[in-house]
């Protein structure tokens, strides 16, 4: 409005119009594109929120099985339930052992009242009561 103010003090009507023309054509384009860009973050804000609705619902899922497999039990009552068959030992010519065993589990295992399973490894120690002369 200023500038077809303008215009009009300097060439009178008609510029003045074409002026007023001008910035009512400018402002309608600013107005549709800051919808355009008013939707488009609508739309982006949406998809995030429901991005984090189904991380948060997963991670909580996630938490509630951890809770339930995970149990504190102490290794020596996990070996009660384990049993060691077809044990198998191997030196090769360089001198390492190689120890091989099947693991079953025995009777029933539980976590928190529910059924559950036992997952692991195992580490040996293997020692020999031979000395060996280190010579003189």
């Amino acid at each position: 409005m200023f500038m077809a103010g303008l215009a009009s003090g300097i060439g009178g009507t008609v510029p003045a119009l074409a002026s007023l023309s001008r910035t009512a054509a400018h402002n309608e384009s600013i107005r549709q594109q800051n919808e355009a860009a008013h939707a488009i973050n609508m739309m982006v804000f949406q998809a995030q929120a429901e991005e984090g609705k189904t991380a948060r619902e997963y991670q909580k899922k996630a938490n509630e099985l951890a809770v339930k497999l995970i149990s504190d039990m102490p290794s020596a009552e996990v070996f009660q339930h384990l049993k060691f068959d077809n044990i198998q030992t191997e030196v090769s010519k360089l001198g390492a052992i190689s120890v091989k065993a099947e693991a079953n589990v025995e009777g029933k295992v539980t976590v928190f009242d529910k059924p559950g399973f036992i997952d692991g490894y195992v580490v040996a120690e293997i020692s020999s009561v031979e000395k060996k002369d280190a010579g003189p």
